[in-house]
């Protein structure tokens, strides 16, 4: 089956401007919404941030009833943001008035009258999944997800490993963090020294009132936004010299992850309409920053599509992974009850069954047969192309029925400029072969082999359930075979013909515009910024520079 996408010489359509229009600050609202700000008194307010507000307080007085009726959120007070094609690339900054973190929030009728330059509670982010901690919030009038970075999410993680007693793993998680730095700072921060700055300081912590109110709520319930954000606060505060190993990977969490999703938003609009792009933002505000990209409603992830012929009709993916992972864990010695763990084994007997295995094949290839999957292919090499390794999989992706009835992949929660993966890594005592994207790039013929490996495509999305993506893997073959080297060559020529001045040009601005975020206790040194700014305009120069030999 032919794919709907086709390489053509024009593929980077994204028309770039001159760098001093890269550099300024996308719009975020209508004039009318950035005269408005918000009360103090709001719900969901924490006191750093209602501080940080009080002067736009007093313009909400001024608001009449009808207008705030008017303006909520079933009357959004600016047109929904979705990625522009006649914008620079890059353009992801959008300051806010405030973000509430809670429910209450949303019934308030003047942070309803503020959907242009404010984001409000909607619901708990727990449906959607992923290790990030968020949530869903209201902007423009549409639910978005809203979230902070992987390292902030790794400070709550440790503070819920230390309330159910495993400090080993908690001391893992720090170092993951660790890490991230050093890999930001390309080798140029003492990571021993720093490891023992922050474990230190993290246990130091959990003795504080605030420390102890964090672990009791661990125990019964998820922590928030506020609470990680809190986290790194009191750390930075008990210990300056965190205030850069921890305010690197923050910041840079959020800047790589709305850049690289804007990079990629680009590129699918080969493939997708505009209202199935989603949108990419780096919210704004005098003392943090967050990302939030616009929900598809419409669409249904990638790893429930090509996995629900496999699995009974009355289990869903999520349950047959906790299944296997269960199994796994009684195998390795854990208390599981016996009742369970018989169901469990039962349920993955089903699944794994030869007969089921071959059956759920055969329904996926008479699938794909008759309504296609274009964008597969472009998505894996554009990821990877990025630097992703484990999020690089249909876990990270949606699929929509395109205006033309053919399934579409949508790309979402791009985590970019993350490892340098131009080049194999040669196969040794524990690890297999890893494929790189240069060879593919340079031989297009190979992309069904390169992509649809296991160094590339992550088996994550079903892990424990190694049957259904073997079979997976083995109906995308069979049936999509022909459009693998057509998207190769179309990301290729759209990477060959991006304006790639302009576009570092606007990443390197990226710095400037986060410059009103001084003041924040936590935000690294702006040389340090800059440092890692210019890394992602050479990771992103260097992809270009191959695309075009």
């Amino acid at each position: 089956m032919e794919s709907r996408i086709t390489p053509t010489s024009g593929a980077a359509s994204l028309p770039l401007p001159a760098a001093d229009d890269a550099a300024s600050p996308r719009s975020s609202a209508t004039a009318d919404d950035r005269h408005h700000g918000t009360d103090a008194r709001l719900a969901g307010l924490t006191p750093r941030r209602s501080a940080a507000l009080a002067s736009a307080a007093t313009a909400l007085d001024c608001v009449t009833p009808d207008a705030a009726g008017s303006r909520g959120i079933g009357a959004p007070a600016s047109v929904p943001v979705v990625h522009r094609p006649d914008r620079p690339i890059f353009s992801i900054i959008r300051p806010i008035a405030f973000l509430s973190t809670r429910a209450d929030i949303g019934g308030h009728r003047h942070a309803t009258s503020l959907s242009g330059n404010a984001v409000v509670f909607s619901r708990s982010k727990a449906t959607l999944g992923g290790s990030d901690v968020g949530m869903v919030g209201m902007l423009d009038g549409q639910e978005h997800l809203v979230k902070t970075g992987i390292s902030r999410s790794l400070l709550g993680q440790a503070v819920q490993c230390c309330a159910k007693g495993q400090g080993a793993e908690a001391d893992k998680r720090l170092g993951y963090i660790v890490g991230s730095a050093a890999r930001l700072l390309e080798g140029t921060m003492d990571t021993q020294a720093t490891q023992q700055w922050l474990t230190l300081a993290f246990h130091a912590f959990l003795d504080t009132e605030k420390g102890k109110k964090l672990t009791e709520k661990a125990q019964t319930d998820a922590l928030d936004i506020d609470d990680v954000c809190e986290i790194h606060d009191s750390l930075v505060a008990a210990d300056p010299r965190l205030r850069n190993p921890l305010g690197i990977p923050a910041l840079f969490d959020v800047i790589n992850v709305a850049a690289a999703q804007d990079l990629v938003n680009a590129l699918q609009g080969r493939h997708l309409s505009q209202q199935n792009i989603p949108d990419s933002s780096l919210l704004t505000l005098p003392d943090n920053t967050f990302i939030a990209s616009r929900l598809i409603h419409d669409a249904e992830p990638l790893d429930t599509f090509l996995t629900k012929a496999f699995l009974p009709p009355d289990v869903s993916l999520a349950q047959a992974k906790q299944a296997a992972v269960r199994v796994k864990s009684a195998a390795a010695g854990s208390g599981a009850r016996p009742d369970e763990l018989a169901a469990d084994h039962a349920l993955l007997a089903r699944i794994n069954d030869p007969v089921n295995l071959r059956s759920g094949k055969q329904a996926l290839i008479d699938t794909l047969r008759h309504s296609g999957l274009d964008g597969l292919f472009s998505s894996l090499l554009a990821r990877l192309t990025l630097g992703e390794a484990s999020d690089l999989g249909p876990d990270n992706m949606l699929v929509i029925p395109g205006e033309d009835a053919r399934h579409k992949v949508i790309s979402i929660d791009v985590t970019g400029f993350r490892y340098d993966r131009e080049k194999d890594t040669p196969a040794n005592s524990r690890e297999p072969l890893r494929h790189g994207w240069g060879d593919v790039i340079q031989h297009p013929a190979r992309a069904l082999q390169v992509l649809l490996d296991a160094s590339v495509m992550s088996s994550r999305y079903a892990k424990g359930l190694d049957g259904v993506h073997a079979m997976v893997i083995e109906a995308i073959r069979e049936v999509l075979a022909g459009q693998a080297t057509p998207e190769v060559e179309m990301v290729t020529q759209w990477y060959a013909a991006l304006d790639v001045d302009s576009a570092t040009s606007s990443l390197r601005s990226l710095g400037d515009q986060l410059k009103n975020m001084s003041d924040a206790g936590w935000m690294p040194d702006a040389a340090l910024v800059n440092q890692v700014l210019a890394r992602n305009c050479s990771f992103l120069s260097n992809v270009v520079e191959k695309a075009r030999k």
